[in-house]
């Protein structure tokens, strides 16, 4: 479960509930009684502890609506949205006719089922229409869809209908936020009212008594952070939302508004702000070894000594290993590297966890190249503690960095199957990927999610990247507002969630984060790229895309991805002379690194516009520098064939098979390079060839039919154009393969 906190004590606390309670007199009250226990937990904030008692509740009862639909709400918090709608779907099915949950369900199919999502809410609507919850789903429904002023009339009509009510309120002021991102995606002015309509909306849900007081707070720095000259002012009020929360939140509303703080000072470079959220974080969280590293960085820019933070690290968890290894880290970062080494070989003598404090520095001296260094670390872990999992987590680590991956793989697996521990599955992850076994690596990932005892950034971000390549992408943007929940996202995290949003049909979206990384001082290179592939079609981005693009070519002329986008909405737009001008310049100027992909594409723009000059070269340079390359080895076919250069395109082709970069399209184009050349015994061959080699295609069928029409076996020629039009009658060549099955 993804837990911020998962206290041993409380756990077992709620396991001498458990067996301290008297004796029910039927399930029903067993069922009652562990429901009471588990809204206590909740109410305190101890989510794990209370989804135990709501799933002891089910077992007494599993019809227990209360049950179902607190453990929704559990696992939503957790990041768990699979486990989320199945209870959920299962407290509808037990009770269709409740508002609060059909309208929950709706807002959890809401992106991959919006039509069922919009059945729900308007089914409320129709049975309910006095209920503003009603209202404010279709408001949330509207704004889902980018439908603004939609979602505006439902806000206010749940306003209307319940004026005492806060949470219509907090609705109000999300549309008019909403509004405040169109009008700065859109680069549009903002009317002032928008800003003070929403900053109105949630004052009033703060006078009305809403049950997160501070949360509106926060989002009311939201809003005046957007306002253009208001930062100290938000970074004002920032720090009044975080305080109140420390003051009456639970620990779950602390942690969320002080990483949300921390995440709003860098944003505006409020350090002071800054370094007020990170105090706070290390003393709720002190494991968390990302917060002290934010703050001991902090610490170096404001020209202080990171050295007090370390300290305090170590002084606040003075026996356990991470503060150490945290330290060794930072140690290492400052070109400390063997002082790093010897710190924790010190602190290992010293009896502090030896076997994770020699584990870490057998990673450090993977990470840093010492190979023979590493395996003397590790040697000795293996002498002195043979089964900790740590050694062998070092083991398999070394193995990875010798390329035995497989030997690691089954180490790794091993130990996971006889102690589960989050740095094993973490490591066995990565060997899954690297050995392209993406369903594995997922389920290696996520159960090193599952093990740690707190949020880790490295491995949600895997675990979002894992989903994508496996195609998961609504799980994928899932993982990463999970990650956005609790730390801003990395350039990296945001094209991933663009791209995400883009598969998922939500292009909207994707090219609102697309924009807003194009709306920074230098725009990141991979966001330049990604906007131009995905909108340089799209007639209202397409000018965008090429000023983007030429800019990027400008400061990096040899960044030939941005190249060959640019080229590719040159080409879009008829402007062959610009690219081939262009291209002409950065081939010159880049030499010996222009990429084999390049050299094919100028050979394709040279062909487009008429240009004979270097454009053969240039298409055997691409196939030379790279035979694999799709359209290489065709291109420079094609063009051999247009001057009648027969034997030096069979050549060529012959060049593929030896180096193998062969496939059956290619098989097929030698095939009618013999024939061409008259050689149509070798072509009979390659055609057979082909057809064992690969599924039965039509035109080679055809081209045999021909080969041995030209060898007069007319009887088998006639038995090759039947078996090519029995497998397709519509096939390109089928009128021609009719022909010559009648003349033949």
């Amino acid at each position: 479960m993804r837990d911020w906190s998962r206290g041993r004590a409380a756990r077992i606390a709620a396991l001498l509930v458990m067996l301290s309670a008297p004796a029910c007199t039927s399930d029903e009250q067993r069922a009652l009684d562990h429901l009471e226990n588990g809204n206590a937990y909740f109410q305190n904030g101890h989510r794990t502890e209370a989804a135990l008692e709501f799933r002891s509740a089910l077992r007494f009862d599993p019809e227990s609506l209360k049950a179902h639909s607190r453990l929704a709400e559990i696992e939503l918090m957790n990041g768990d949205f699979a486990a989320a709608l199945v209870h959920l779907a299962a407290a509808y099915r037990l009770d269709p006719m409740d508002a609060h949950t059909a309208l929950y369900l709706a807002s959890l199919v809401r992106a991959d089922q919006p039509e069922r999502a919009e059945a729900l809410v308007e089914a409320v609507i129709e049975r309910e229409p006095n209920n503003p919850a009603g209202y404010i789903g279709r408001s949330e429904q509207a704004l889902s869809q980018g439908r603004s002023r939609a979602a505006t009339a439902a806000a206010r009509k749940a306003m209307t209908l319940a004026p005492d009510d806060p949470s219509a309120d907090w609705q109000y002021g999300r549309v008019m936020q909403a509004l405040i991102r169109e009008g700065q995606v859109k680069a549009e002015p903002i009317e002032e009212t928008v800003y003070s309509a929403a900053i109105k909306a949630y004052q009033r849900y703060i006078v009305k008594g809403g049950a997160a007081p501070w949360s509106a707070q926060v989002e009311q720095a939201r809003v005046m952070a957007a306002r253009p000259g208001k930062g100290r002012e938000a970074a004002a009020q920032s720090r009044v939302a975080v305080e109140h929360a420390l003051e009456k939140g639970t620990q779950e509303d602390q942690l969320h508004a002080l990483m949300w703080a921390a995440d709003f000072a860098r944003s505006v470079r409020e350090n002071d702000l800054l370094e007020w959220s990170l105090d706070h974080l290390v003393e709720i969280e002190p494991r968390d070894p990302r917060l002290w590293r934010d703050l001991a960085r902090l610490y170096s820019y404001k020209k202080r000594d990171p050295e007090e933070v370390w300290s305090r690290f170590r002084e606040r968890l003075p026996n356990e290993p991470r503060p150490h290894i945290e330290y060794a880290r930072y140690l290492v970062f400052d070109w400390k590297l063997d002082e790093a080494l010897a710190y924790l070989s010190e602190k290992a003598s010293e009896g502090i966890d030896p076997p994770m404090l020699l584990g870490a520095m057998a990673s450090t001296q993977i990470a840093a190249g010492r190979i023979r260094d590493a395996t003397a670390t590790v040697n000795r872990l293996e002498r002195e503690h043979p089964r900790h999992p740590r050694t062998i987590v070092e083991r398999a680590q070394l193995q990875m960095r010798k390329g035995q991956v497989a030997q690691a793989g089954r180490l790794l697996r091993t130990l996971v199957a006889e102690q589960p521990n989050y740095s094993a599955y973490l490591l066995l992850a990565r060997v899954e990927e690297v050995s392209d076994d993406n369903d594995a690596a997922l389920a290696a990932i996520e159960a090193a999610i599952e093990s740690s005892p707190f949020f880790n950034y490295e491995a949600e971000r895997m675990h979002a990247r894992l989903l994508a390549a496996g195609g998961n992408y609504q799980d994928s943007i899932r993982s990463l507002l999970f990650i956005r929940d609790r730390m801003e996202l990395s350039t990296a995290d945001r094209l991933l969630l663009a791209r995400c949003r883009y598969q998922t049909g939500r292009d909207a979206f994707g090219r609102e984060i697309l924009k807003e990384l194009l709306a920074s001082h230098r725009p990141p290179p991979e966001a330049v790229i990604e906007f131009a592939r995905r909108e340089g079609g799209n007639p209202e981005s397409t000018n965008l895309a090429r000023r983007e693009l030429e800019a990027l070519v400008r400061r990096s002329p040899q960044n030939w991805d941005a190249v060959g986008e640019l080229t590719r909405l040159d080409v879009q737009a008829d402007r062959l002379t610009t690219a081939l001008e262009r291209l002409d310049r950065l081939v010159i100027t880049g030499r010996d690194t222009v990429p084999p992909r390049i050299r094919l594409l100028r050979a394709r723009v040279s062909a487009d516009a008429g240009r004979e000059a270097g454009t053969l070269a240039d298409a055997k340079a691409a196939f030379e520098g790279q035979p694999r390359l799709p359209g290489a080895l065709e291109l420079l076919v094609a063009l051999h064939v247009r001057k009648g250069q027969i034997d030096e395109a069979i050549t060529s082709t012959e060049e593929a098979r030896r180096v193998g970069a062969f496939d059956p399209g290619r098989r097929l184009l030698l095939g009618q390079l013999y024939r061409m050349n008259g050689r149509n015994d070798d072509a009979l061959a390659t055609f057979e060839q082909a057809i064992k080699a690969g599924p039965e295609d039509p035109i080679l069928y055809y081209q045999m039919g021909l080969a041995l029409r030209s060898l007069d076996r007319r009887e088998e020629a006639s038995q090759a154009f039947e078996k090519a039009l029995a497998l397709s009658s519509t096939f390109p060549e089928a009128d021609a393969a009719r022909r010559a099955l009648e003349g033949t």
